[in-house]
């Protein structure tokens, strides 16, 4: 919580730089992910994760898991490419899934590279 004598103040340089570096792993998250096939994601405003949709992989198998919607899909994910993410089901769209890029490049990357292999 912002105290009540810095609200409205400008965000500070260390805030300001911070936002921006979440700005960038955000577009590149979006940009990774919109390069996996049949992968649609828009870029986020104002948040941390990505919310991707997957729904055209729904009626496929990886790793042993039939993909019948967004939490198949994340148990998918976790056990064919070692990738946490959380389904989209609970944030009232089934057809997506959410990621988080507050995390480093590498990290994101590292991720995004395991996906693309799962998903072939």
């Amino acid at each position: 919580m912002i105290p009540r004598q810095q609200a409205g103040r400008k965000a500070g340089p260390a805030i300001e730089a911070m936002r921006r570096e979440f700005e960038r792993r955000g577009r590149h998250m979006t940009q990774r992910l919109n390069a996996l096939p049949q992968v649609r994601c828009v870029e986020p405003t104002g948040a941390f994760y990505c919310f991707p949709d997957v729904s055209a992989h729904y009626g496929k198998t990886f790793g042993g898991v039939k993909i019948a919607g967004s939490r198949d899909f994340a148990k998918a994910a976790l056990e064919a490419a070692q990738v946490a993410l959380v389904p989209g089901e609970p944030f009232g769209e089934d057809r997506c899934v959410r990621l988080s890029f507050a995390t480093s490049m590498q990290q994101i990357d590292k991720g995004i590279d395991r996906l693309a292999k799962m998903l072939g």
